[in-house]
């Protein structure tokens, strides 16, 4: 599945929303990002 993560506060940094891959059989989020 793909979940979305707001980040509503970062010291010195952005904010947004991310969007991150489930992977439930590592119990874990990937990013969804393509590395080049």
């Amino acid at each position: 599945g793909i979940a979305e993560v707001i980040v509503g506060k970062h010291r010195n940094g952005p904010t947004g929303k991310v969007q991150l891959a489930w992977l439930e059989q590592y119990t874990k989020f990937a990013s969804l990002a393509r590395r080049g």
